[in-house]
């Protein structure tokens, strides 16, 4: 029998005595800690321009846009934790832009008794305040602005005042002055520490250990409290809310905490395991040495680059150009005001840019650019002119230049693009790195999900070479993304592991992988900046309205829901369920740029966890080696790619809310019977059911054809399916679909009936056009039309049972709605919900070859790679806007 820890001789009283006097100590050694360290305040910059949150609160600011935020005219900044007593000077950078002909607004600054007035310009300016001293017992001080206002014309509602870029706070005096501390930051300090010593003690840490780790909690505090002051303050709060979940967690589901712990302990093992495995002397340095060989070849191989204004491409650059704009054929940019396109990353030695561009009017000298010599200035005129620059890049981790449009108060500046020949450049260490770094975390993947190490560095020395040729084909796309794509194998890396250890001997160690590297895929095709997106702005913004608590307008069938009242459906309302714009509402509370990555790593995962559901499934239908390919099969199926490209985003919510809940059926079919499992079938149906109205329809022909099927051979699953299924559409139709059912029925359904939504033009009736365009259409789905065929045919290949029945129920809607699909357009997106069950029967089929000896191996591994160079071509497409 194992021992527990050694306890306290004199009981759990004495250890809980001694637990609140180590909690009596540890508040006493913070509050001390962080009051002599507020009493150094350190210069600070505070930006407000960026898409990242900043570490004050405001009122009346808009949201950041190219370096700035608008005032209203009366706005509020709060700077957290200054201090009582301490003297400080406020600067604020501040711009304004008003009309030609008008008069540059009044702006008065005030705070803590203190104010400034200015009359800003176009250009950004220092308008400081103080000394200020805080008279509050939080120690916060309040800036206000207030400033004459302007409306921006019928396109923008709002009313603006002045554009404020940041915040540059510094003490009147000496760094280290005396005075009362920040109150509520020292109390939020306290907390935080305090929690941090029961959260070790709850976990089972001895009280010595839970001590230490709660004196180490107020070091890092108290050192925060120098160097991050403002950060420390805003994310306190924050940071003893989720200590408090933790510590409740811990206490109240002890089994769970525990089965976490170990699950990020095994994850955390695979990684350290792979990593030892990856840093070893000559295969790292062989990687190094190809990554970085690659890099000069391919930077070298493409001296000139040109960066067209207009396209695109210049976004992942720029900083601060105007809009978009088009002028007989020409795509341009406008610069009115100061701009900078980031060029550190285009390699070092001796630059030529050419910068063509224009201006309105006239011709006249208009300072043009800069590369750190000093402005230029250029004649400009209507006619597009080439300027050149020269200038030497030095060799760094950043090899590259800054090119600075500095903008004119008065006049505006057109851009058509900018042309750089770096003649025989080096590539900035940073690219290699980067390069490196992406190769080695798609080899930690597969080493974090069980393969062996050969192949994981075989892969790692694959995407080092892809990166490197990405380089040399299309340097403008590809430089920027090197450092995203590191990133993005990291946490494919880190999902992989974390796949793995909640697998654990549940799957191949190949399907992780797959999935894990499929995860990688689909994030990066949606990240670059040339990716358009489709309809992912669209479902994105009706998220973020139903965060602003308009959740009923598209809840409920109101006349003109641009969610449920669609063109292509001859503007008749269907009741499409709102279901995955409420679950990523929340995400919207980050700051935009942010709130739109966290979607796509949510979709990554949605589509992850379809390639791991559909190597179980294969694993239970087919012979050893049917899981592998079928999670390859789906991490590679050009459709998840084209509905990321097109933004089908509840379609996407669908496939997956549909990919579980027959996952679950099929896999715990022997006990659907069994209580805890038919609840768990009746929450996935039910989700399912309000994921997408699809989904409702293709589910219900799934139950109604297996139950058929089955209901002879197998009544016992059969009625628990039947029974399942039921109180899944009552959850289903209580929750939504009862305020859709009766105007769907009496209004929708006889207008789609007689012709609205049915397809038009010459053709529309003709049956041998209609015919003749199914493959094209299977082909542009699936990457050819013998895809789904074999798939079809590998589940008849599958092993016979309740699941196999399932699968083939599920496969059934695609030759069932092509087939409808020629005389009625319905829409339905039927080829992207079979997509899971095509993947397990082709993996099933691939694992039936290679079971034929070394050439049906050689064959399915063949036919694996093909299929994903097709799925690699759709990724292409999407991730640079070629789709839509």
């Amino acid at each position: 029998m194992t021992e527990g820890p050694p306890r306290s001789s004199q009981g759990p009283l004495a250890d809980l005595r001694a637990g609140w006097a180590s909690t009596l100590a540890l508040s006493a050694v913070t509050a001390a800690a962080v009051a002599i360290a507020s009493q150094v305040l350190l210069p600070a910059n505070v930006p407000l321009g960026s898409s990242l949150p900043a570490p004050v609160s405001s009122r009346g600011l808009y949201p950041a846009e190219n370096g700035f935020r608008w005032t209203e005219g009366g706005s509020a900044i709060v700077l957290p934790a200054v201090g009582r007593g301490r003297p400080v000077e406020i600067a604020v950078v501040v711009s304004a832009w008003r009309p030609r002909g008008a008069a540059l607004p009044a702006l008065r600054i005030a705070a803590g008794g203190a104010s400034a007035v200015a009359q800003p310009g176009a250009i950004p300016a220092e308008v400081v305040v103080g000394p200020v001293t805080s008279d509050s017992w939080r120690g916060d001080v309040e800036l206000r602005l207030d400033s004459e206002t302007f409306a921006p014309g019928r396109g923008d509602p709002r009313t603006l005042g002045v554009r404020v870029h940041a915040l540059r706070v510094r003490p009147a005096g000496r760094a280290l002055t005396l005075g009362a501390p920040p109150l509520l930051a020292l109390l939020w300090a306290v907390a935080m520490v305090s929690l941090a010593f029961w959260i070790a003690v709850a976990a089972g840490s001895p009280p010595r250990a839970a001590f230490r780790f709660g004196l180490g909690a107020a070091i890092v505090v108290t050192a925060a409290m120098i160097g991050a002051r403002f950060w420390v303050a805003r994310l306190l709060p924050a940071t003893v809310s989720v200590e408090a979940v933790l510590l409740s967690a811990i206490l109240f589901m002890p089994g769970r905490f525990q089965a976490g712990r170990a699950l990020v302990r095994e994850a955390l093992g695979r990684l350290g395991t792979g990593g030892r495995a990856l840093l070893r002397p000559m295969p790292l340095a062989a990687l190094a040495l190809l990554a970085s060989a690659g890099t000069t070849a391919a930077y070298r191989s493409r001296p000139v680059l040109v960066i067209p204004m207009g396209s695109g491409r210049e976004a992942a650059f720029e900083e601060g150009l105007g809009s978009f704009d088009s002028a007989e054929g020409v795509r341009f940019r406008h610069v009115a005001t100061r701009a900078v396109l980031d060029l550190g990353d285009l390699g070092s030695g001796e630059w030529r840019l050419t910068v063509t561009a224009a201006a309105p009017g006239s011709e006249r000298a208009l300072p043009l650019a800069d590369v750190g010599t000093g402005p230029i200035e250029a004649p400009l005129g209507p006619a597009w002119s080439e300027h050149v620059l020269t200038a030497h890049a030095p060799f760094g981790w950043r090899s590259g230049l800054d090119l600075t449009f500095p903008g004119s108060r008065r006049d505006d500046i057109w851009v058509r693009d900018v042309r750089i020949d770096r003649d025989r450049a080096w590539p900035p260490v940073r690219i290699a790195a980067g390069i490196l770094a992406a190769g080695l975390g798609v080899a930690l993947a597969i080493l974090a999900a069980g393969v062996a190490t050969g192949p994981a560095r075989l892969a790692a020395g694959a995407a080092i070479a892809l990166l490197t040729l990405g380089l040399a084909v299309d340097p403008v796309a590809a430089i920027p993304a090197v450092p995203r794509l590191a990133v993005i194998a990291a946490a494919g890396a880190l999902l992989s592991a974390v796949a793995a250890a909640i697998a654990r001997e549940g799957l191949p160690a190949a399907a992780v992988a797959a999935g894990g590297l499929g995860f990688m895929g689909w994030l990066a095709a949606t990240t670059t900046s040339l990716y358009r997106g489709g309809h992912f702005v669209f479902h994105s913004s009706i998220a973020e309205e139903i965060w602003k608590g308009r959740f009923l307008l598209y809840y409920l069938p109101y006349p003109g829901s641009m969610l449920s009242q669609q063109a292509q459906w001859g503007n008749v309302v269907v009741p499409h369920p709102c279901l995955y714009h409420t679950l990523v509402a929340p995400l919207a509370a980050l700051p935009r740029p942010a709130f739109f990555a966290a979607e796509k790593v949510l979709l990554a995962l949605l589509l992850a966890a379809m390639a791991w559901a559909s190597a179980a499934l294969a694993a239970r239908l087919g012979p050893p080696g049917s899981a592998a390919a079928a999670a390859v099969l789906m991490a590679s199926m050009p459709a998840s790619y084209q509905l990321l490209g097109l933004g089908h985003l509840m379609t996407i919510l669908g496939c997956w809310a549909m990919t579980m809940a027959v996952s679950s059926l099929a896999l715990n079919s022997h006990r659907l019977h069994e209580r805890r499992w038919w609840w768990q079938a009746v929450m996935l149906l039910a989700l399912c059911f309000l994921a997408y109205f699809a989904g409702l329809l293709f589910m219900g022909i799934v139950v109604a054809i297996t139950c058929a099927a089955l209901w002879r051979r197998d009544p016992t699953f059969t009625r628990a399916l039947l029974g399942a299924s039921a109180a899944a559409a009552g959850v289903a139709f209580a929750l939504y679909y009862v305020h859709w059912t009766w105007p769907f029925l009496s209004e929708s359904v006889p207008r789609l009936l007689g012709g609205s939504g049915a397809q038009t033009g010459a053709n529309a009736g003709a049956l041998p056009s209609r015919l003749a365009a199914v493959p094209h259409k299977l082909a542009y789905t699936f990457g050819s039309t013998l895809v789904p065929v074999l798939g079809l045919a590998g589940l008849v290949l599958a092993r016979r049972g309740a699941p196999r029945v399932l699968l083939l129920a599920w496969a059934a809607i695609l030759p069932l709605f092509t087939a409808l699909d020629l005389s009625f357009n319905f829409l339905l997106k039927h080829h992207y919900f079979t997509i899971a069950p095509v993947a397990v029967g082709g993996g099933v089929l691939l694992a039936r070859l290679a079971e034929r000896g070394r050439w049906g191996r050689a064959m399915a591994a063949a036919a694996m790679i093909l299929f994903a160079f097709l799925g690699a071509r759709v990724g292409l497409d999407a991730a640079t806007g070629r789709i839509p």
